[in-house]
């Protein structure tokens, strides 16, 4: 596995892209731990650091603004489908018996 989180945030992208959550959320995890890594070896001071950690904030914040707006088109498709089984007649009187005693 490489130690460098471009290549999990590529594949992380595509995931998203193509709008398979499942393959995302099996490569979140190599993605944070390319992360991890990657600044474990570099020291608290160095810029790099820095850089990657403002990095990390952008990539989540878009995963996360990706993820809501597909979750938004998916809610609209899905309001526009019909809501009521073709199965079930919607103009069908309720019959009651009526009994007096």
């Amino acid at each position: 596995m490489s130690d460098s989180p471009e290549i999990p945030a590529a594949r992380l992208r595509a995931a998203l892209a193509a709008q398979d959550f499942q393959k995302a959320s099996e490569l979140l995890p190599t993605y944070c731990k390319a992360v991890e890594q990657k600044l474990k070896r570099l020291s608290a001071a160095d810029p790099e650091a820095r850089g990657l950690y403002t990095e990390t904030q952008e990539f989540f914040g878009w995963m996360r603004s990706t993820a809501l707006s597909l979750r938004a088109q998916i809610r609209q498709q899905l309001e526009t489908l019909d809501s009521l089984s073709p199965y079930f007649a919607t103009t069908t009187a309720r019959r009651t018996w009526n009994l007096q005693a």
